[in-house]
């Protein structure tokens, strides 16, 4: 009997313990400031956010994933939440909500903008986070490409031109379309 009442005793104190212990405890805490200075990632539930160095959070957890920040923009983390992607800033304000399929880095195509993937179509941002050019072709080439300037765009396939300033320069209604200045049969776009 007194075993029983022991072996109980024990067991209503694990799950006590581990009730009161487990409940808001984070799964894992990084070093601070190895995202941001002062700040610490945290990951709950496999969602990841920050605590300060005071231990208050916050950003709740609540991304797949946080990159660190200025990796695409300075004082910007990209963040994925259900296989989506947006950018935070060093504050914690969501500068762009987790709505891409894919995000580049800013500079890859044109300064200050990156491409942006949104249902297999393509745009840009800008580092406002504004979307200059939303994402409606099916394919963009990088600026300079064929003419200074200009980017290929592809959409149904057919080509055309935007420019630096998100122009349609050049409607995509053309089946080929081949770089400027050259001849030669293997710079034809053909489909």
């Amino acid at each position: 009997m007194k075993i029983n009442n022991i072996a109980i005793l024990l067991i209503i104190l694990i799950l006590v313990s581990s009730t009161i212990f487990g409940q808001g405890q984070q799964k894992q805490v990084d070093r601070y400031g190895k995202y941001k200075n002062g700040w610490s990632l945290i990951e709950k539930r496999n969602k990841y956010g920050f605590i300060d160095t005071n231990g208050i959070e916050v950003i709740t957890p609540k991304y797949d994933n946080i990159s660190k920040f200025g990796e695409y923009k300075k004082g910007w983390a990209l963040v994925e939440k259900r296989n989506k992607y947006g950018f935070i800033d060093t504050n914690g304000v969501e500068i762009i909500s987790p709505k891409y399929d894919n995000i580049s880095k800013f500079g890859e195509y044109k300064k200050g903008w990156a491409l942006v993937e949104k249902r297999n179509k393509y745009g840009f941002i800008d580092t406002n986070g504004v979307e200059v050019i939303p994402p409606k072709y099916d394919n963009i080439s990088k600026f300079g490409e064929y003419k200074k300037g200009w980017a290929l765009v592809e959409k149904k396939n057919k080509y055309g031109f935007i420019d630096t300033n998100g122009i349609e320069v050049i409607p995509p209604k053309y089946h080929d379309i081949s770089k400027f200045g050259k001849n030669k049969e293997d710079d034809t776009i053909k489909k």
